[in-house]
């Protein structure tokens, strides 16, 4: 293996400024060691303080992986089984599919299994996420698209669910478990799970985002997420130094400096693929992409590859691992919304194996440049479709008050300037009237602007009485219906 990583810094430090990247942290391990550490740019732009190895980034969906060993501890213990429906373990679990209620399992969720699409706006809250036992039971409220076990599907909800079995079973908070039984075998001194851990810390770093539409320019301050609900699917924050630590553990076999945290067969069942993500192999080098259990699993350049990426209000991170090479290699950036993290580490590992040369950085801007081409084509045909020329059934006033989705929440609807404006969760937006009793806005929270339709309802007796507003693109232009409440 080509082990000499310094003439790869000054490509780091290029792709932090092409892609406004404030702080970069990278580690490599191999085996149980950490062969290289480096930390670029700045963890607090304002005041110039740089980023060391222990500085602690929210490492979002990482989490994952965590999770699934977690559960693979518990089924070391007897305590839990990975095919074992988890109503058995949660009762009061439901969705609205009795099929999906009666026979989901663990593995399912954990492998993205479940035909629940994302649905990610009924957490979501740039304010305070709801506690964990209420997000799970506003599962029971939301529409499946697909038969459960048929197509691979993201959820982030489900892996909530499996932390809150964890806590059933063992009678401890999922934070707890997770201390006692992974950060502190391991020696993860500065890794923690709830939002506390990062924003009381001294050495943290401050997150941040681009300018609406990934604009040029300093990126911005942005808001730590207080989303310790969720829990399982993506709260741990960590450090490189501690990342390198879970990254040789899971390297061998489940051991690190001679501990076993889990079984070698517990992990291998965690690492072995579970469903073929279905989507057409636009990187020749990346022709296979599975998902396993808490980890994306594929073929990169002919090495069976186990990986993850991490994306919250202002963090992007990244693990990948390269099990029969004995090497790996942890990203964790402080902006939201980067490629920049996979062109490092893709360019790392082709260092690393002696592989050709390939221009990841260019590939990732034109991944992300085709994501903002495809929301401003949907922009587009929704500006296509306003027709001046109509006006609402009623007086603007009328639409104003509060509506609620029993899975989404409440939404409110207020008049403002003659504009009237959409709130949910924390988000904000001013609607544009599109045609008759239909609206349009940016409804999320996105770097880039996203526009969705918003179809107000009357009732028998010409009231205004629901608010149907486009929100989860997997139900394919399936609107949620919020009813008026006040």
């Amino acid at each position: 293996m080509n082990l000499n990583f310094s003439k790869l810094e000054p490509y780091v430090t290029q792709q932090m400024a092409d892609f406004n990247v404030p702080s970069m942290s990278i580690a490599v391990v191999s085996g149980e060691e950490m062969i290289y550490s480096k930390c670029f740019g700045y963890k607090d732009i304002e005041n110039r303080l740089a980023p060391d190895e222990n500085t602690i980034y929210a490492i979002a969906s990482l989490t994952k992986a965590m999770t699934a060993t977690c559960v693979g501890i518990l089924v070391d213990d007897g305590t839990l089984s990975w095919d074992t429906p988890v109503a058995t373990y949660l009762p009061e679990f439901r969705t609205s599919d009795e099929f999906a209620t009666r026979s989901l399992t663990l593995r399912d969720m954990l492998s993205h299994n479940t035909g629940l699409p994302r649905h990610d706006a009924t957490w979501y809250n740039v304010e305070k996420s709801d506690t964990t036992a209420n997000l799970v039971e506003r599962i029971r409220h939301l529409k499946l698209n697909k038969s459960p076990r048929s197509l691979y599907e993201y959820n982030n909800l489900m892996f909530t669910v499996a932390g809150l079995v964890i806590e059933r079973v063992t009678g401890k908070p999922w934070d707890v478990f997770i201390k006692e039984r992974l950060f502190e075998p391991l020696g993860m001194q500065n890794s923690s799970a709830m939002i506390d851990g990062l924003r009381d810390a001294e050495n943290k770093a401050l997150p941040y985002q681009p300018t609406k539409n990934c604009a040029a320019g300093t990126p911005i301050l942005a808001k730590y997420l207080d989303f310790d609900g969720m829990g399982a699917c993506g709260t741990v924050n960590s450090t490189i130094a501690d990342m390198a630590k879970w990254a040789s553990m899971n390297l061998n076999n489940g051991v690190f400096k001679g501990k076993a945290i889990i079984s070698e067969k517990g992990l291998k069942e965690i690492h072995t693929p579970n469903i073929v993500q279905r989507m057409v192999a636009s990187i020749p080098e990346i022709p296979i992409v599975c998902y396993a259990l808490g980890w994306g699993a594929r073929v990169y350049r002919g090495h069976y590859n186990l990986t993850h990426s991490g994306g919250i209000d202002g963090f992007s991170t990244y693990i990948s691992l390269l099990p029969n090479s004995n090497v790996g290699i942890i990203v964790l950036t402080n902006i939201v919304g980067t490629n920049a993290h996979f062109a490092v580490a893709n360019t790392f590992f082709d260092h690393i194996l002696g592989l050709p040369e390939k221009d990841w950085a260019t590939h990732m801007k034109n991944e992300r440049q085709a994501m903002l081409d495809l929301i401003t084509k949907k922009n587009n045909e929704i500006i296509a479709t306003r027709k001046p020329e109509t006006m609402p059934s009623k007086g603007l006033e009328s639409y104003v008050g509060t509506y609620e989705h029993k899975g989404y929440g409440k939404a409110t609807i207020a008049l403002e300037n003659g504009r009237l404006k959409f709130a949910h969760n924390g988000n904000t937006c001013e609607l544009t009237h599109n045609n008759y009793d239909t609206f349009d806005g940016d409804l999320s929270d996105n770097t880039a602007e996203t526009l969705s339709l918003v179809r107000f309802g009357l009732d028998s007796e010409g009231n205004v009485a629901v608010l149907h507003a486009d929100m989860e693109p997997g139900l394919n232009g399936e609107f949620i219906e919020f009813v008026r409440v006040g």
